[in-house]
């Protein structure tokens, strides 16, 4: 019986795939530089680094500004003539959920952003953000002269000046970023929730809807009133439509007041890297100090909440005695 192999074997015109490194000294400098998690380097390939059973070769992860485009037509169809073998490898390990393609991935702002990252096989993992159901975010504590700043981590574009400043202060801030000890000329942006103009878009969506439920809501009550000088017998599917429309406006009118207290200001950027490279690595990071209530609100104590006596085990016939059967 001739076995059939589950890879397609090598073109020949393909290009050799690389060698290692001749000297054990050379090899292990350079494996240890492609994983090491100490040292100067992004915050992107720290947490790259740090992901054991990474088995993408996307450059960094989430969040990034990336570019997909489909990979070369004949490396697809060579994957996708194994895709059976892939699908039954796969449920025989009982992994029956599964994303499979062959992608072009880049960033293109960036320099070197079309070097593809060492790609680990060592497992196939379901997205981790998924699995814990909560939004990612790195709260953190920074040290300097003696003083704690209390903030979160993110990048430089992110907090970099709007197009609306001058081309000098969007020039220095890409060239040098900001500095802790920056002079007080140097203005720092001032991060806000939400955008300026997501908070306009967001209230002119809000506000159309809220007039066009209110006209519905005027028709249906005008309609039950002329019933009822009518003597008609009352509609409870127009006494339902009343109802929900008038919960309907009332919900859409408190997103809107919300809507219409932002943008707040959360924090202004203490220090950030600018745009800039060392060696291979991509700077591109910035600390974001919290202000006012969020700080107090972020930065405290986990305190586990007490159970009513009605909400406690006891209540429900569960006791921790262990009966023998």
């Amino acid at each position: 019986m001739e076995r059939t192999p589950l890879l397609p074997e090598r073109n020949p015109r393909d290009p050799e795939p690389p060698s290692p490194p001749p000297s054990p000294r050379k090899r292990r400098r350079e494996l240890r530089e492609s994983e090491e998690t100490w040292g100067h380097m992004s915050i992107e390939d720290f947490l790259l680094r740090m992901d054991a059973f990474r088995s993408t070769t996307e450059p960094s992860p989430l969040p990034y500004p990336l570019r997909e485009e489909p990979g070369p037509e004949d490396v697809r169809q060579r994957v996708e003539g194994i895709f059976p073998d892939i699908d039954r490898l796969l449920h025989a390990r009982r992994i029956r959920q599964y994303s499979l393609r062959v992608d072009n991935v880049s960033k293109p702002a960036y320099p070197g952003g079309d070097q593809p990252v060492p790609t680990k096989w060592d497992a196939a993992s379901e997205s981790w953000g998924k699995k814990v159901k909560v939004p990612s975010g790195d709260l953190s504590w920074l040290k300097l002269n003696g003083k704690t700043h209390k903030g979160f981590l993110t990048k430089h574009h992110v907090v970099r000046p709007p197009a609306s400043a001058s081309a000098m202060t969007r020039k220095q801030a890409e060239r040098y970023g900001y500095s802790y000890f920056s002079q007080p000329s140097q203005l720092k942006p001032r991060i806000q929730y939400l955008a300026v103009k997501e908070v306009r878009e967001t209230r002119k969506i809000l506000e159309e809807l809220i007039r066009e439920e209110s006209a519905n809501l005027e028709n249906w009550r005008k309609e039950v009133q002329d019933r009822a000088k009518a003597q008609l017998e009352p509609r409870p599917a127009l006494e339902r439509l009343v109802k929900n429309s008038q919960a309907l406006v009332h919900s859409r009118q408190k997103m809107l007041d919300k809507v219409n207290s932002m943008p707040k200001s959360i924090g202004d950027v203490l220090i950030s890297s600018g745009k800039s490279v060392n060696g291979t690595h991509i700077l591109d990071w910035a600390f974001v100090e919290l202000s006012g209530p969020e700080q107090s609100q972020l930065f405290c104590p986990n305190i586990i909440p007490s159970i009513p006596i009605n909400q406690q085990p006891l209540a429900y016939g569960i006791t921790s005695e262990v009966q023998n059967s």
